[in-house]
């Protein structure tokens, strides 16, 4: 094949995996091209044209749309903010999707309980106003060092795996460099998973955002990470 000039659709294809349709309607979209040959109707491709379709499918199993990968050939695009944007895509779907799934389970839960799911809504907007009651609690617990009312919002696995001894140590650690506590930050919901919420503590020198992870109505995880003040 590479001692030819010019190649059938039928030898690209079978070179690049790829149907016939897919081709016809790449070059009706006019993102790729081929080359025609006198008194022969069907498509051939040179070794440049094979390398552009080449470059094409990658771009599409990026999941690059038609015209993004148009106004990259145009030039009007750079590559890196076509991934970005389309990225950005996926985590609003994947978002969407999440949120769908919360509600199903939400759903199957109070079917399975014998409750209608009718007011689901209101359900859902509960226990985002419980969870964030909760974590203002724990925030100012975890600030004020009483974690031993802090470990009554753990669940029984949180407790086990995490001693308090070994979380006081922790928490001596993590706040040694970052000075006295200042104030308290916003509360936000994770974008993707509803049963996760942060925390930002301001202190001195740096800040601290505390991650809850709710299973059912306890702690299942907590984390603690430093940000930077601005």
């Amino acid at each position: 094949m590479q001692n030819k000039e010019l190649f059938d659709i039928n030898q690209v294809c079978k070179s690049l995996g790829v149907s016939s349709r897919t081709l016809r309607f790449y070059e009706e979209k006019g993102i790729i091209s081929s080359t025609k040959i006198p008194f022969n109707p069907r498509r051939h491709y040179s070794t440049d044209q094979i390398e552009q379709i080449r470059n094409i499918l990658i771009l599409r199993t990026l999941g690059l749309p038609i015209k993004s990968i148009k106004e990259l050939q145009l030039n009007s695009k750079d590559i890196k903010d076509a991934i970005l944007e389309r990225r950005a895509e996926i985590y609003a779907l994947l978002e969407k999707k999440n949120k769908e799934l919360f509600i199903l389970t939400e759903a199957i839960e109070r079917i399975e309980q014998g409750k209608s799911i009718f007011a689901i809504q209101d359900i859902i907007t509960q226990k985002s106003t419980y969870y964030c009651d909760i974590v203002k609690k724990c925030s100012s617990l975890f600030v004020e060092n009483k974690i031993k009312e802090l470990y009554k919002y753990f669940n029984r696995k949180m407790i086990e795996y995490t001693p308090i001894s070994s979380f006081e140590i922790v928490r001596s650690d993590v706040l040694k460099p970052i000075g006295d506590f200042v104030s308290y930050g916003n509360i936000y919901v994770d974008k993707i998973h509803s049963n996760i919420l942060y925390h930002k503590l301001n202190y001195e020198k740096m800040g601290l955002q505390l991650k809850y992870v709710f299973i059912n109505e306890n702690i299942g995880g907590f984390w603690l990470n430093y940000f930077e003040l601005r």
